[in-house]
């Protein structure tokens, strides 16, 4: 560069210098602008995520209460080099400002329950947590609000979570739990259970704070603890029968469920007592806890409860409603064959079903004729004879609606509305039936929501 002789080389050098400094600053500033569309598309992806939660679950005030759980626990303080690269993973923002990637907990939970960020801000104190409006339950801002939040972190005490529990759930006057627990449900009550898949509505969230307020207490506890809940379904499976009781313990202890096997025993007292309008419900209630077991956990417990069925040497409507819960809860076999099969194929497991359900709630053949009748007139196809009692055992359901869910979603809703006809035919429908016809569209693939009095609905 200093040679005179080759026309100074020294301002090339100097004009490549110059160049690459100035790519490196577009280089710095498209990085910078390319950062913050990413940020903001993020941010315009939460919103998004929130407003498919919601629609999805149909259930606002779950998705803002979880929010505001999160607001609860204060800012996320990510100091650690490179926290932006995965601040994308975070429920909350991990990085602050112009670069992040999630919107602020107060906009996010005030476009959920529609109002404005401002009202919501006031509310979230890092620390406490304030109900959202929009569930029912605890009061915003509540002493029960800060009850409940504190149970999340106390341990293994099981008084302290049902003192919780039993905080969160606003008391109902006397008329509406006693409505609740009427022994009967009419044709208007199953028709709008069935109606009503996939939809939380109020009354049935109604419905559920009844059966809390209706369990005694250690029972609700037992039921919301993956081990505890064990005890309670073995407690419903123990026979009246003080000998067969023991029998059925002593095959629980042989499956190596031996502190299950006693809990069962204390709790047995209580659930003996519970009318039978809460027995399926309960059971229902145990299902969420279960599924936090895992699967070496959760196996021998679906071999005693096999065992307790078979105990008494007779399966009952009750059991076989309880079994097929649990088979559909942990049972995926069977899953990719569904959907496929057209009715015709399935002609004959139509009749056992509408057959069994018919009988079950028939005084004689007459009336199970007629409410055999009428689910083939719900269902459009022509009746064939009425299978005779003793040909509609519980096993032979068991086969029918493993072939009936094989249907397509088409005729699936077909037999749907017949069953829910053959059912209802006489006007009122006992609270076995309607364990029954649960059980069985539940087996269809359609959960249905427990039937309503029509009083409560």
């Amino acid at each position: 560069s200093g040679s005179r002789g080759k026309g100074g080389g020294g301002g090339v050098i100097v004009a490549l210098m110059l160049a690459g400094v100035g790519l490196i600053i577009i280089g710095w500033i498209g990085q910078l602008f390319g950062r913050l569309m990413q940020a903001a598309v993020s941010r315009q992806r939460e919103f998004l995520a929130d407003a498919s939660a919601v629609q999805f679950t149909r259930n606002p005030g779950g998705i803002s209460n979880a929010l505001r759980r999160i607001a609860a626990m204060g800012p996320n303080r990510m100091e650690r080099e490179g926290a932006s690269e995965f601040s994308h993973m975070f429920f909350s923002s991990a990085v602050q400002a112009f670069f992040a990637t999630h919107p602020p907990l107060p906009e996010r939970i005030a476009r959920i329950e529609r109002r404005t960020a401002d009202q919501v801000a006031a509310e979230l104190v890092p620390g406490r947590f304030a109900m959202s409006p929009l569930a029912p339950g605890v009061d915003a801002g509540s002493p029960d609000g800060d009850a409940l939040s504190r149970s999340a972190g106390e341990g293994d005490d099981a008084d302290a979570r049902g003192a919780a529990r039993r905080a969160a759930t606003v008391p109902m006057s006397s008329p509406l739990v006693g409505a609740f627990a009427a022994p009967t449900r009419e044709r208007a009550g199953i028709r709008h259970a069935a109606k009503s898949m996939g939809e939380i509505e109020p009354k049935s969230i109604d419905f559920a704070r009844s059966v809390r307020a209706r369990l005694p207490t250690g029972v609700l506890a037992a039921a919301h603890e993956p081990y505890d809940a064990r005890a309670v379904i073995v407690a419903l499976l123990l026979s009246d029968d003080d000998s067969v009781a023991a029998a059925q313990i002593d095959a629980v202890r042989r499956h190596g469920l031996g502190e299950v096997a006693e809990l069962a025993t204390r709790l047995l007292q209580p659930v003996r007592s519970l009318p039978r309008d809460l027995r399926i419900p309960l059971v229902d209630l145990c299902v969420p806890a279960l599924r936090r077991l895992s699967p070496s956990q959760m196996a021998p417990m679906l071999d005693a409860v096999r065992a307790l069925i078979a105990a008494d040497r007779q399966l009952d409507l009750f059991e076989w409603s309880l079994r097929t819960i649990l088979r559909r809860a942990f049972d995926s076999g069977g899953a990719e064959q569904r959907g496929t099969m057209r009715i015709s194929l399935a002609l004959p497991s139509l009749a056992q079903l509408l057959g069994t359900l018919a009988w079950s709630g028939a005084r004689d053949e007459a009336q199970a004729a007629a409410a055999f009748m009428s689910g083939y007139i719900a269902s459009g196809i022509p009746a064939p004879r009425l299978p005779a009692r003793k040909d509609c055992t519980l096993e032979a359901l068991d086969g029918a609606v493993k072939m009936l869910s094989r249907l397509r979603p088409q005729d699936r809703d077909r037999v749907i509305a017949a069953a829910v006809e053959c059912v209802t035919s006489d006007e009122v429908v006992t609270v076995t039936e309607s364990e029954v016809l649960r059980a069985a569209i539940a087996s269809l693939g359609a959960p249905m929501p427990p039937a309503l009095p029509v009083a409560a609905q």
